[in-house]
């Protein structure tokens, strides 16, 4: 992401306009700037009095910091909990949040969830798809449905 314009020329910008008489659009053209970065500029200008841009960067918290308590204790009983579960089982409680929020969280926290089905140990069963001869189908999966929990049906 680029740098913001300095507060010098926003500045400079806001002057000429607010001291000069210049018009936005002309003012932009003399600073060698948008039309419509100078008319922002002078919206905040007017509206807050600011003069600088903003933070860059994430927001920082997340609505389920409120819920930190409850997420930590939800993983560490059931460790094998997908996003979707917990994602499904917030929603029970009234929050609604995507899953990303919710990667981000336990990546926050350091903790991580189940990203795939379990495997088994590969002298029992295949643990990779079979390569497709030319002219045949794969099969996708390799491990029968019923020997995972991850195919269960989130309720």
């Amino acid at each position: 992401m680029p740098a913001p314009y300095s507060a010098d020329l926003r500045r400079r910008v806001i002057a000429a306009v607010d001291d000069s008489g210049y018009s936005r659009r002309q003012a932009a053209a003399l600073f060698r700037v948008s039309e419509s970065t100078a008319v922002k500029w002078l919206r905040d200008w007017y509206a807050e009095g600011r003069d600088r841009a903003r933070a860059m960067g994430a927001a920082k918290g997340s609505k389920l910091d409120a819920h930190a308590d409850v997420l930590l204790a939800m993983i560490d009983a059931e460790p094998d909990l997908t996003l979707q579960q917990v994602q499904g089982r917030l929603a029970e409680r009234g929050v609604r949040v995507g899953l990303t929020a919710i990667w981000r969280f336990f990546k926050q926290h350091e903790r991580t969830l189940k990203k795939r089905r379990r495997t088994p140990a590969s002298s029992s069963a295949r643990t990779s798809p079979r390569r497709a001869r030319p002219g045949r189908r794969s099969s996708r999966v390799s491990i029968p449905p019923t020997s995972c929990s991850w195919t269960n049906a989130v309720s």
